[in-house]
């Protein structure tokens, strides 16, 4: 997978572009924060297993295109949360931009393998010679991206 920096740009562009029409168009209902709640271990790995869960999916479902549709509305809820948040979109924002960050690049690892994984898929669907490049495709993603998205999902707890 050659990611280029121009598909990058891209893509953090229109994804701080639709966090920030989220925002603008969350009407939330005003809620008040919860005081003395408190951060289990067991929520830990509740986290951890959802997090590890929805990337398998999106993974799994890449061959039929879902992430394109998934990922908008995940991002979607970034702005969504933001709005949510009693905090001011400065200091919540501000305070969440390195976990928004990673997660957005997680989801772009994602976008990315989706394209060339349908990419490939068709090739493979035309001439059943691809089949090498297909299970190339899998190994380089498996060796090179799996452990970094499975450290990323596990610092975002």
């Amino acid at each position: 997978m050659a990611i280029q920096k121009k598909s990058v740009f891209l893509f953090y562009l229109a994804s701080i572009i639709l966090i920030a029409v989220s925002y603008a168009a969350h009407n939330p209902e005003i809620i008040s924060p919860a005081e003395g709640v408190t951060f289990t271990f067991s929520d830990f790995l509740l986290l951890f297993a959802m997090k590890t869960l929805l990337f398998v999916l999106l993974i799994l479902t890449s061959f039929l295109g879902l992430p394109f549709l998934l990922l908008p509305l995940i991002i979607w809820q970034i702005g969504a949360a933001g709005a949510e948040s009693p905090l001011t979109p400065l200091s919540y924002y501000s305070m969440s931009f390195i976990p928004i960050a990673l997660n957005l690049f997680v989801m772009f690892i994602v976008f990315m393998f989706t394209i060339y994984h349908v990419r490939m898929l068709f090739r493979f669907l035309k001439d059943r010679s691809e089949k090498e490049n297909l299970k190339g495709l899998y190994i380089s993603f498996s060796k090179r991206y799996l452990p970094i998205i499975f450290i990323l999902i596990l610092y975002l707890q």
